[in-house]
Formats: C-alpha cells, structure tokens, sequence
C-alpha cells in the first residue's frame, strides 16, 4: 500500500503540470497551492466484507485506523517528492512553513463525491441502499442500523417481462 500511495501522489502531482486549465487564473492558482486530492473508495463495501455495521464503534475504528495510515503515508510522499521538485510556489507563509512541513502539495487526500466514478471502479455508490433495517440494540437502549444479509446477495433479475 505505501508504494501505492507513493506513486499515486506522484501522479497526481504530474498531473497538474500536464493539465490544461480553462482559464489562466486557475492554472496559476493551482500551481502555486500544488493542491492534490487522494481518496478512497469502497468503504461501504469494506464493511460489508468484515460484516461490520456501519454505525458501529468497529466501523469508525476501521475508517480511524485506515485513514489515518493512508493520511500519513501521503504527507511523506509529498514530503518525498520536495527533494526533487521542491515545496509549492505558495509554501512561504503557508501553515505548512509555520509547522515546519516541507512538502510538494499543499493538501493531498480529500472526501471526493464518489457517485458515478464508484460505478467505474466497481464498488457501490453509496452505503444507503445497503442499510436496510434498523433497530433497538439492547445496548444502552441506542437505535443501530444493521446490514441486511440480502445486501450481501448478488441482485435478483427478472425472469417475465414486466405487465
């Protein structure tokens, strides 16, 4: 996964220098933030796989640990690249000098909207169609959203046409 991330904050550093911008005032707003936004998707799918609920102590745990390793390991492949390419044009002043952070990119992950790039990707679009059910947990009397086994079941085509 490192080397991943690694080669996915390179290239998306790439590509801001090969992108053509609408207008100069975007290209040159880019440039000098370097701005990159690293994602993930599937998370509902993840869950679903470790048969975690969603609104679960387990599943913040799982979205915490994950991001947080995906987060760090992102600030040193920015970090990485600096060595080579140097810190963004707008680094001085920025609350990156003020931390004492040199890196290539101002930010790099982001919570993209992942809606119709998901169905590319072949994951699922979003977590709302899969909670199908919820209900009293008899811990500490909390309502908890549960996954229903049918969300797990490959969808059912029809075998006659519609009347």
């Amino acid at each position: 996964m490192d080397e991943t991330i690694s080669l996915a904050v390179r290239f998306l550093d790439n590509v801001i220098d090969r992108n053509r911008f609408p207008l100069p005032q975007i290209d040159r707003m880019t440039k000098q933030t370097r701005k990159i936004g690293l994602g993930i998707m599937g998370f509902a799918d993840l869950l679903i796989a470790l048969n975690i609920p969603y609104n679960s102590e387990g599943a913040l745990h799982t979205a915490t640990t994950r991001m947080a390793f995906f987060q760090s390991r992102a600030h040193l492949a920015s970090a990485g690249l600096t060595a080579e390419r140097g810190v963004f044009p707008a680094y001085r002043g920025s609350r990156l000098q003020t931390l004492h952070q040199r890196r290539r990119n101002a930010t790099v992950t982001t919570i993209a909207p992942t809606g119709s790039i998901s169905l590319i990707a072949t994951v699922r679009p979003a977590l709302n169609r899969h909670i199908l059910n919820t209900r009293s947990s008899p811990h500490h009397g909390r309502r908890r959203t549960h996954l229903a086994s049918s969300s797990l079941r490959p969808p059912r085509t029809r075998t006659r046409p519609r009347s």
